[in-house]
């Protein structure tokens, strides 16, 4: 029995892991780019905003290629939180990325 709860477990998981999406963000000088990927496949139409920098206020849409420079003025290093919704999802997922003013 122990054996079958084991396996129905690890299948939760990964039936639960799959619906999420990849976020990749790479820091650059002046912002990121943000990459939206599912299963290797990237997101066309994929909303992406900053939740945690008040003056952040737009949303950036990814491109054919799940992409979209999200640009960011920073007077110190922090981190910051990148939320994404799928087109079609209800829910969102985000992603902490620390940033650096050191470069």
């Amino acid at each position: 029995m122990t054996f079958i709860k084991t396996i129905f477990v690890s299948s939760l998981l990964l039936l639960s892991g799959a619906a999420l999406a990849d976020i990749r963000v790479v820091d650059t000088h002046n912002g990121a780019w943000v990459s939206v990927s599912h299963g290797g496949s990237p997101i066309e139409g994929a909303q992406v905003s900053v939740k945690n920098v008040p003056q952040q206020k737009t949303t950036y849409i990814t491109d054919k290629n799940g992409r979209v420079f999200v640009p960011i003025t920073l007077e110190n290093s922090r981190s910051i939180k990148y939320q994404v919704i799928k087109p079609g999802a209800e829910k969102s997922e985000s992603r902490f990325v620390f940033h650096s003013t050191n470069k």
